[in-house]
């Protein structure tokens, strides 16, 4: 009932919106659409969606899938603080038995972007002249190289993308009740608890993300101008002080579900997605430094440019919300200068505590992923900015204003992140067909009976030789895209080789014979080829002593533009 009475809302939105506003947002969707629509032609498995392949060498069913699934990863995720992202993993690795399965799920990923693109476009309207700069907004938004490299992951990564709609409804619950915070009836106390549940949703999901509330409680006190800069902080500290005590509680549930799992015996070593908060001063300061590069250096648009242009917009941004400010002040060009240095150095504030989760956490390296909330903010204040500017030329003809932006900013960020989405299908699709090729041979030999040793040799470099010689200019859009995913994970090469298994019948690996996963270890993987085993060993393409029988080599360093040739030498010669 209460998702017919949302449905039925939003049709009165679009209904009342321009027959020219409305062409505008499915234009900015066709957009977003065409920009991902390569994946949802062609079969492809990017690095996370290997661990669908890691629980054994057979198919099995979707109900066994399903089962080990959530017995290995349930507590995983508990642990490390994200105990509802597991859902979609689930999911996925109960829907797909082969490679070719991915197929289905990616297009349902794909309509929640859309979606989502529509809700994120209404929450933010009120800042961007309405719905279509929204729309336009979170368009450019879900373009971006940290939310692509997400929605690659399918359905996997849909949890993930899930929490940015859940906070936008958060704080659109907060806002609404924060121009009355005086008013604690029923009502205001519900929305409250519901924009509180929404935040904890969110956090649950991946808490990185959930925090684009910070830079979207600042925009609104910045931009919104209902009234005045004194009542309009107030706001602003209630929204942040809110979400400050919902972290906190959001850190005690993890911890104590943590606590209970491990008396009750499950523990799981986490490495660095340990929840818990790293306060020495010298990493922090190292992170800061780190904070900065990225900061400086952040790439927003797919256009080559040096480095510094957040630091524009920044400003820009900072002497546009101070001229709005001091409008009708007497003193108003000191006032707009010291205002222009309060917006700035506030702002660096605010956006360095929206990367909280990662800053005070373990994780080593900072990564696009980690940025939403700068991202985010970043495409806000550069669509209001041209808004500003286009307006001003235009006689603030809003709808000549959007068609403007989705021509010089959003159009061109869409065709270069098609060709983004078809290099990522296209390497990965190489990937496969180099593995399945030779990984084939060797079955077709039947090498189970008599070489019962493979040898994986890993790429050296992250990227394919297609992608380094296509993606020189864009390299620093793509961000973690576009990498080989045996050059990224040790445990990828098994996952790899046990959905290529699986693509053919005419074998006994599963069955009558095992194959072990012996990882870099070359005494167990000689030890257990000798017990009738197939033995699975890799190699970052050292030289290798080999006791008694050479090793089947997949060589999947000859993708890349340095290829690696491992010398093998029998332990006799050696000595």
């Amino acid at each position: 009932m209460k998702l017919t009475s949302y449905a039925q809302d939003a049709l009165k939105l679009w209904k009342a919106e321009a027959t020219l506003s409305r062409f505008l947002i499915i234009v900015c969707l066709a957009m977003v659409i065409f920009a991902y629509l390569p994946t949802c032609q062609i079969d492809y498995v990017t690095q996370d969606q290997w661990r669908a392949f890691r629980y054994s060498t057979l198919e099995g069913s979707w109900i066994s899938r399903g089962e080990a699934c959530q017995h290995m990863v349930r507590a995983f995720y508990v642990f490390t603080g994200r105990p509802l992202v597991w859902l979609g993993e689930l999911l996925e690795h109960a829907v797909v038995g082969k490679i070719r399965d991915f197929i289905y799920l990616r297009p349902v990923v794909l309509v929640f972007v859309v979606i989502s693109v529509l809700y994120l476009g209404r929450v933010i309207a009120p800042l961007v002249n309405g719905w279509v700069g929204g729309v336009v907004v979170a368009s450019l938004f879900v373009l971006g190289p940290g939310y692509s490299f997400i929605y690659f992951q399918g359905m996997t990564g849909a949890p993930v993308l899930l929490s940015i709609p859940l906070s936008a409804a958060s704080f659109s619950k907060l806002n609404k009740w924060s121009y009355h915070p005086e008013i604690l009836d029923r009502k205001s106390l519900k929305q409250l608890f519901i924009s509180l549940m929404l935040f904890l949703s969110a956090c649950m999901l991946y808490p990185a993300w959930a925090f684009i509330v910070v830079p979207l409680g600042w925009c609104f006190f910045c931009l919104y101008s209902a009234g005045s800069p004194g009542r309009r902080f107030k706001r602003f500290l209630l929204t942040m002080s809110f979400y400050f005590l919902a972290t906190i509680i959001y850190y005690l549930f993890v911890k104590v579900s943590v606590i209970l799992l491990t008396w009750m015996g499950a523990y799981v070593e986490t490495g660095n997605y340990t929840v818990s908060m790293s306060l020495r001063p010298s990493i922090l300061y190292d992170r800061l430094v780190i904070m900065a590069r990225y900061f400086y250096d952040l790439r927003l648009f797919s256009f080559q440019y040096s480095g510094g242009l957040s630091v524009f917009i920044l400003t820009l941004f900072s002497i546009h919300v101070a001229v709005t400010m001091t409008k009708n002040s007497e003193t108003r060009a000191n006032r707009t200068i010291v205002w222009s240095a309060g917006v700035f150095l506030l702002t660096i504030i605010i956006l360095a505590g929206s990367v909280s989760p990662w800053f005070f956490s373990n994780m080593p390296g900072l990564s696009n992923r980690h940025l939403i909330p700068w991202y985010f903010f970043f495409f806000i204040d550069a669509v209001i900015l041209i808004q500003y500017g286009l307006g001003q030329a235009l006689k603030n003809n809003n709808q000549y204003v959007s068609i403007l932006l989705i021509i010089l900013i959003l159009t061109p960020m869409a065709f270069c992140q098609n060709r983004l989405s078809f290099l990522e299908v296209a390497s990965s699709n190489m990937e496969i067909e180099i593995f399945r090729s030779e990984l084939g041979k060797w079955l077709d030999k039947k090498g189970y009976e008599s070489q019962r040793y493979l040898l994986v040799v890993r790429p050296q470099t992250f990227s394919s030789r297609l992608i380094e010689g296509q993606m020189a200019s864009l390299r620093e859009y793509a961000g973690e895209n576009l990498s080989l995913s045996s050059a990224c994970h040790p445990e990828h090469i098994y996952q790899m080789v046990n959905a290529l298994l699986r693509e053919r019948n005419d074998h006994p690996l599963g069955k009558s014979v095992e194959i072990v996963d012996c990882r870099f270890d070359r005494t167990l993987a000689e030890n257990k080829y000798t017990e009738g085993k197939v033995a699975l060993l890799q190699t970052n393409g050292e030289n290798l002593t080999i006791n008694g029988k050479n090793p089947y080599i997949i060589n999947l360093s000859l993708l890349t533009s340095k290829p690696v040739f491992p010398k093998l030498i029998e332990s006799s010669h050696q000595e």
